[in-house]
């Protein structure tokens, strides 16, 4: 992700923020902050899962959060007793107010591929076989949040057909409002969530299909 605001730029992927001309030195748990108000905004996020994705498995007070908000605010110029682009959500949380705009094209998507994951405003391709989804190095896509375990789902693409299987997960797994409770056959564009990421699966039609893009 790769979004302008401001006379900032913020690369998720390269770790950086930048104000105008100059790289702004900000600590990890700061930068993963900014990354999770501007993937819901202009939504506010509840402090419960900043808390969760900034600190998982481990209790943290109100005032470390707030800590990190005030930090964020200095960096990006955003100080003052009313807050442009951070808006404090009184009770809730915070959500990132301001006008931004999304530099950062789509990923393509290798002719080879038969099936991928759409997640950020980006694609991830799914390999023949399994596809874990969670927390660790091994996955299609490391997730940053406290809700998803390490080894979370998993994708299993045979035959022109994706089986979508939870693993034990403490959240769960769900297809729209429907949690996984077996091996489940997804479709193009069903929503994948594993806590409060939310993956939307695309598919191409099978060999031979008459169905278009258009009629998806």
């Amino acid at each position: 992700m790769k979004v302008r605001f401001g006379d900032c730029v913020f690369d998720s992927d390269m770790r950086q923020l930048q104000r105008g001309a100059s790289a702004i030195d900000l600590p990890p748990k700061t930068l993963l902050l900014l990354e999770a108000l501007l993937e819901q905004r202009p939504r506010p996020v509840s402090k419960q899962d900043l808390q969760d994705r900034l600190w998982p498995d481990t209790f943290v007070s109100e005032s470390n959060l707030a800590r990190l908000v005030a930090e964020l605010r200095q960096a990006v110029g955003d100080e003052g007793s009313e807050p442009r682009l951070i808006r404090t959500v009184h009770r809730f949380g915070y959500a990132f107010a301001g006008e931004a705009q999304a530099l950062a094209p789509a990923r393509p998507i290798p002719a080879a591929a038969s099936a991928w994951l759409r997640w950020r405003d980006r694609d991830y391709p799914l390999a023949e076989g399994d596809n874990l989804l969670g927390r660790g190095d091994d996955c299609v896509v490391t997730l940053p949040s406290g809700k998803v375990s390490r080894r979370h789902a998993r994708i299993r693409v045979a035959e022109g057909e994706a089986v979508l299987e939870d693993l034990g997960s403490k959240n769960g797994t769900y297809v729209g409002d429907r949690r996984v409770e077996g091996p489940t056959a997804l479709a193009d564009g069903d929503e994948i969530r594993l806590g409060s990421v939310v993956f939307v699966f695309r598919a191409r039609p099978a060999a031979g299909s008459t169905e278009t893009a258009a009629e998806r």
